[in-house]
């Protein structure tokens, strides 16, 4: 796909920061987050220097939380491709028991069954669904930590 064809006329930053401070039980709790497809040595999720992700990246949304109750908490990661489709859910329960807690989901996007061999001419067959902009959104016990826009190309 050459930049000719692109829906925006900008490839849209895809890195995401933000740090929200959210009241709980008369408290207020601090979170950071972004998206990423960059991993370490590790295979932990890293803060990106490529802002731009492809239809064959795994794309994690990471977060982390301190100063929030030492009680079960929920997080929730919903990724809506975009056509408006939610085509993940991810809740992760966790217990928090003080410091800074960091988790993340991902998204790995398959192409249908019979385009791989396609897709060596062509990394964008059957992956037309997928390109353009999307949305993530992270919350914690049903609060809204934050909502977010992405591209994919390929």
């Amino acid at each position: 796909m050459s930049l000719d064809n692109l829906k925006y006329p900008f490839i849209l930053m895809a890195f995401l920061l933000a740090s929200f401070t959210l009241p709980a039980h008369g408290k207020t709790i601090w979170h950071d987050w972004y998206v990423t497809n960059e991993i370490n040595d590790n295979g932990q999720p890293i803060r990106p220097r490529n802002n731009i992700f492809n239809c064959s990246d795994r794309i994690y949304a990471v977060v982390s939380v301190k100063d929030i109750k030492h009680e079960t908490h929920v997080l929730v990661v919903d990724w809506v491709d975009p056509a408006g489709r939610k085509r993940e859910r991810t809740e992760h329960v966790f217990e928090y028991y003080g410091g800074r807690h960091t988790m993340w989901a991902w998204l790995t996007l398959h192409p249908p069954r019979g385009s791989i061999a396609l897709r060596l001419l062509n990394p964008s067959v059957g992956m037309q669904d997928f390109i353009g902009l999307w949305t993530v959104t992270v919350s914690i016990d049903s609060s809204l930590i934050g909502k977010n826009k992405f591209e994919i190309l390929c």
